[in-house]
């Protein structure tokens, strides 16, 4: 049973943290009883795997103190490929063993074989892609000197495992969230206040805008073909995008949220990404701590010291490449991770020519048109690459591709009636989120004023996100997307 944030076995956990940790005076105590909490979790969500859990993070924790105590530097070396081969030979084995005997055995069909290897059939530990990546970070940290080892056994441990983002994030350094352990668990006001709020603002995105957004994409992208003309397929594309994000933000919220409440900060994770101006735009804004986790692990050395623009993009070529892999085990994720890649090396190459043709045309005169332009190519890009991430089947994406690129619209006002007859909550809460999503990047720190009102201003932000949830939610609880990663 995974102990879903949208849930009351989870509202039961939380309390009693919360509780406890008001209760425990003892610095030590807390942080212990933290440690204890994170793994019963990890273990009514994962169960046995929790013993995973602990040989990943304890390995490294005596891997980055040989790394940081080796007295050359080949046998530094020695220890951190031992820790890339232990975190990432774990994370190959639960998520790629069945997806590498599946390719192989159709490879070898193309070539007359019929080796029919047998699938084993690996459970994927929950949250495995989260907390080996964050494990590995604390290691190459201290291999490349960013960062001195830990003494403290258990405080590392609470670092890979702590609750509320060990599950999906976001990926924490060990640079941000050790120090923090440093002082005793005080409740502030301030911090009680706004990790609620944003608790509470998560929980309307995923289990109101999301949950009901995902009737309408599971229908559309069951079998795509079952509906006629480009209508369907722009806007199935369109709702899986709103949903991926606000099932994926809102867990980033209520992590971020809980963990401000029991005293601790994470950085941000989405920064309003549709109103990106390009690719590589996006992409500072989309699950920052995962992008700053290729640029600095993955793309940083690949660079090196050598900077040639052939370089660079052979190294955003293979980071994409990895990224798509890292999402899931399906050549559909490649694709996916392929297809960001092009649009990002496409970008780079053509600057100065589309720098040149803008200002030939006038569009430079026009900034804030040009701006607007730029987010409506970005965002057709997005949600267009979407539609690889989604979908398994290869003649469903071919039919959904052609008509996403190839716009038919004949027989629109048929088509309208007929979504809309059969979709009418999930496409009104899509219209709902549009709106609020643009009211909220225009009024910049909307959440942050809500916090600073006064007891009763907050208290009926309180009751009015609990009457929406109640109203609005659907019956059946629906897991979070990215679990599965």
């Amino acid at each position: 049973m995974i102990v879903l944030f949208n849930s009351f076995e989870f509202l039961y956990f939380g309390i009693f943290v919360l509780l406890a940790l008001l209760i425990i005076q003892s610095k030590k105590y807390q942080y212990l009883f933290l440690l204890i909490a994170s793994y019963y979790f990890y273990y009514v969500s994962g169960g046995s795997f929790f013993l995973l859990l602990f040989f990943t993070s304890a390995l490294d924790f005596y891997l980055a103190k040989f790394i940081f105590t080796a007295s050359s530097d080949r046998m530094r070396k020695w220890y951190i490929v031992i820790s890339l081969i232990s975190n990432l030979g774990v994370l190959a084995f639960f998520k790629y063993t069945d997806f590498a005997i599946n390719t192989f055995n159709v490879i070898a069909s193309w070539f007359g074989y019929q080796p029919q290897i047998p699938f084993l059939n690996v459970i994927l530990p929950i949250g495995i892609s989260f907390f080996t990546f964050q494990s590995m970070s604390y290691t190459l940290d201290v291999y490349y000197k960013k960062l001195e080892p830990t003494d403290s056994l258990f405080r590392f441990l609470l670092y890979v495992s702590f609750f509320p983002q060990l599950v999906a994030g976001p990926i924490i350094r060990a640079a941000d969230f050790l120090p923090q352990m440093n002082k005793k668990i005080v409740f502030l006001e301030d911090n009680f206040k706004s990790g609620l709020t944003l608790v509470m603002w998560g929980l309307v995105k995923k289990v109101v805008i999301a949950d009901n957004i995902a009737v309408f994409v599971n229908a559309f992208f069951t079998d795509p073909t079952q509906f006629a003309g480009s209508l369907a397929v722009i806007l199935g594309a369109i709702a899986f995008t709103i949903q991926i994000y606000c099932d994926f933000s809102a867990y980033s919220d209520i992590a971020i949220g809980v963990a401000r409440m029991i005293g601790f900060t994470f950085m941000l994770n989405f920064d309003k990404p549709f109103f990106s101006k390009s690719i590589a735009e996006f992409w500072k804004r989309w699950h920052i701590s995962l992008s700053t986790w290729f640029r600095d692990y993955l793309f940083t050395p690949l660079m090196g010291r050598k900077f040639t623009m052939t370089r660079v993009y052979c190294s955003v070529f293979i980071v994409f490449l990895v990224s798509g892999l890292w999402h899931g085990a399906g050549w559909n994720f490649v694709s996916w991770g392929f297809l960001h890649g092009f649009f990002l090396i496409v970008s780079m190459s053509t600057e100065k020519w589309r720098y040149k043709f803008n200002t030939f045309i006038g569009l430079t005169k026009l900034p804030k048109f040009h701006g607007l332009l730029k987010t409506m190519i970005t965002l057709y890009l997005v949600v267009f690459s979407l539609l690889l991430f989604r979908l398994y089947n290869a003649d469903f994406i071919i039919y959904a591709a052609r008509k996403f690129i190839f716009i038919d619209f004949s027989q629109f006002l048929v088509q309208a009636q007929a979504l809309w007859s059969q979709f009418q909550v999930p496409l009104l809460f899509i219209i709902v989120f549009i709106i609020v999503h643009i009211y909220t990047y225009f009024k910049k720190g909307f959440l942050d004023q809500i916090v600073q009102k006064g007891s009763f201003e907050w208290t009926m932000y309180l009751i009015s996100m609990i009457l929406i949830m109640y109203l609005f939610s659907p019956t059946e609880s629906i897991q979070f997307i990215y679990f599965q990663f």
